[in-house]
C-alpha cells in the first residue's frame, strides 16, 4: 500500500473517532448526563471504537497488500514475453504498421500541368499526407484500382479525356474515392454533369490551396464517417452486388 493511501486511512480514522466522540457526548447529555459522568461516557465510547479501529487498519493493510502481491505476480509473468517480444522487434512493427495503416491518408495528384502537380503534391505532403502524382490516363486508372488511394484531385481534362467522364469510372472501380475536381471551365451544365457522376467537390482555376485543403479535410471526415457507420451498422447500409 503506498505512503498516500495510509496517510488516507489515519485522516479517515481520526475524522470518523472524533465524529464517534462528538456524537456520544452529544448522547449522553442528552440523556442528562453530566459533569464526570459525561466525561466517562465519551472517553468508553470514544475509545472503545478507537481500540477496534486499531485492530482493523493493520488487517486492513495486511490483506490489500497480499492482495496487490497475489495480482503482481501474475503480471510479473507477462513481463518476460513482452520484453522479448520489443527486443527482438516484432512488438514495435507491429504498432507501426497498424499506426501507419489507421494514419496514412493517400491523396492521389491527377494534374496536367506540372507546375501545379508539384505545388499542389509539396503542399499536401508538407501537411502529413501521402501523396502520388499520375498523368497518364493508364497510370491514373491503375492507381484508383489499387484502392489505396482515398482522395483524387483531378484536373478537368487528362490527355483529351475529360473529368466528367472519368469519374464514373472511378466511382465503379471504389465507390468510396472522393474526387475533387479543378475546373477551368464556369458552366452549370458541367457542374450539374460532375454532381451526378458523383464528384465530391468542384474547385475553380487558378487553384487556391486553401480552399483545396479544406475540400480534402472534408473529404476524409467523410470516408471516416462512412467507416464508422459501417464499422458499427454494417447489417443497415446496403453493398453493390457486382454484375
Amino acid at each position: 500500500m503506498s505512503s498516500q493511501t495510509k496517510k488516507a486511512l489515519i485522516a479517515m480514522s481520526l475524522i470518523f473517532i472524533g465524529a464517534v466522540g462528538i456524537f456520544s457526548v452529544a448522547i449522553a447529555y442528552t440523556g442528562g448526563v453530566r459533569g464526570v459522568g459525561l466525561l466517562g461516557v465519551w472517553f468508553f465510547l470514544t475509545f472503545g471504537v478507537f481500540i477496534v479501529l486499531a485492530q482493523l487498519i493493520p488487517a486492513g493493510i495486511v490483506l490489500s497488500a497480499f492482495i496487490g502481491t497475489t495480482f503482481s505476480s501474475f503480471r510479473k509473468g507477462e513481463v518476460p514475453i513482452k520484453a522479448t517480444l520489443e527486443e527482438s522487434g516484432i512488438v514495435g512493427v507491429e504498432c507501426r504498421q497498424r499506426e501507419e495503416g489507421a494514419m496514412k491518408k493517400t491523396i492521389l495528384v491527377a494534374y496536367q500541368d506540372d507546375i501545379g502537380t508539384r505545388s499542389l503534391s509539396t503542399f499536401f505532403h508538407g501537411l502529413g499526407y501521402k501523396v502520388e502524382t499520375a498523368k497518364a490516363v493508364s497510370d491514373l486508372i491503375r492507381k484508383v484500382r489499387s484502392r489505396n488511394i482515398q482522395v483524387v484531385l483531378l484536373d478537368d481534362e487528362i490527355e483529351g479525356v475529360k473529368a466528367c467522364d472519368l469519374v464514373p469510372l472511378f466511382k465503379k472501380m471504389n465507390e468510396k474515392i472522393q474526387i475533387i475536381v479543378i475546373s477551368s471551365e464556369v458552366s452549370l451544365g458541367l457542374a450539374k454533369r460532375l454532381r451526378g457522376a458523383g464528384i465530391f467537390y468542384q474547385a475553380m482555376k487558378p487553384v487556391d490551396l486553401e480552399e483545396i485543403k479544406s475540400a480534402v479535410e472534408c473529404a476524409f471526415e467523410k470516408i471516416e464517417r462512412e467507416s464508422l457507420r459501417e464499422g458499427f451498422l454494417p447489417f443497415l447500409i446496403p453493398r453493390r452486388v457486382p454484375a
